[in-house]
């Protein structure tokens, strides 16, 4: 095991001694290249001096390095120089497209705002009804940011300004925001309001607006008598069997024979309203039915104490008789 050791460290030993024997010779060799001389001669066609130039050989490998570093360098300058000018030409472009695009935005704006003013004043006159405060007092606008003194502050926000129309487009979402809520308040107010008007009579007695009035509400000479007589309703005269609609929302108390108004109609509505329905050809409902606005309750007739075919049609409020013209024709929904 001794002599192995041994024979192995005497092998490294000498293989080392050869390796920087050659690296010794190599680099005398190197050396020796490197300082053999070039000599380069200019010869004029002239009677002039022969120029004669000795340089070795390492000054001839750093000028071909320097001349090769500078050619390398000038092909990537005018490469790269190449390129920034296409990114350049394309950036131009997309910031042509973009400026239109922009100015389209402002036009649209600038449209949108007009009309809004407009729609602004509509809805502000219609909201007043409903809204618990000014439709302008619940919107908050952006505030404009404190500018600096800055120079260099001052022309980067010159740069990147934001567009004024982008406020007020936050101004027109704010405003639109508020409008909503205060729409769904309306709504429900055109509910509640709905099933009022619904429930006070308010609509023309005869189907599709039919007829015309004969006799109106108030003393008039009785078509019988020949004498003054307190008249309770207004009289509408049309076709025979012609329809008579219900002009409220509400439960019919009573529905036949009843004296001198022949076929009669009574309905209850709410609030205390009834209208009364009189001289009827045809009933087509009956005590204790609910009956709904414009539904169809019996035909025009000259039943009771009439002279011609026509409807009797009264309003009262509670137990007094109203004149039944205000209530003819309330379009309100």
């Amino acid at each position: 095991m001794g002599d192995f050791k041994k024979e192995l460290k005497e092998k490294v030993k000498h293989f080392w001694y050869e390796l920087k024997r050659w690296v010794k010779i190599k680099n005398a060799d190197i050396q020796k290249w490197g300082h053999e001389k070039l000599t380069i001669m200019f010869v004029p066609h002239s009677e002039k001096r022969v120029l004669t130039i000795h340089i070795s050989n390492f000054a001839m490998l750093f000028i071909l390095l320097t001349v090769a570093v500078i050619v390398i360098t000038s092909i990537a300058a005018v490469s790269g120089k190449k390129s920034a000018d296409q990114k350049l030409v394309r950036l131009e472009r997309e910031n042509q497209i973009k400026q239109e695009y922009i100015d389209t935005f402002i036009n649209n704006v600038n449209l949108l705002k007009n009309r809004f003013a407009s729609f602004r004043m509509d809805v502000s006159r219609i909201f007043s009804y409903v809204a618990s405060q000014p439709i302008d007092n619940q919107i908050e606008y952006p505030t404009k940011e404190d500018e600096s003194t800055n120079s260099s502050s001052s022309i980067e926000n010159t740069i990147f300004a934001k567009p004024s129309e982008i406020d007020d487009l936050y101004r027109l979402r704010k405003e639109l925001e508020i409008y909503k809520i205060q729409m769904q308040k309306f709504a429900e107010f055109i509910e509640k309001s709905k099933d009022f008007v619904n429930s006070v009579p308010s609509i023309w007695p005869v189907k599709d607006g039919g007829g015309h009035i004969t006799s109106t509400f108030g003393y008039r000479r009785d078509p019988l008598l020949n004498i003054p007589k307190f008249h309770s309703g207004v009289d509408i005269a049309y076709w025979p069997g012609m329809p008579v609609v219900a002009t409220a929302d509400g439960v019919v108390v009573s529905a036949g024979w009843q004296g001198g108004y022949g076929k009669v109609i009574k309905i209850q509505h709410k609030y205390g309203f009834m209208s009364v329905y009189g001289h009827l050809m045809s009933i087509y409902v009956s005590e204790g039915q609910r009956v709904k606005k414009g539904q169809v309750i019996g035909a025009i007739g000259m039943s009771g104490r009439a002279t011609g075919y026509h409807l009797h049609y009264e309003v009262r409020i509670g137990t007094e008789v109203v004149n039944p013209m205000p209530y003819l024709s309330i379009r309100l929904f």
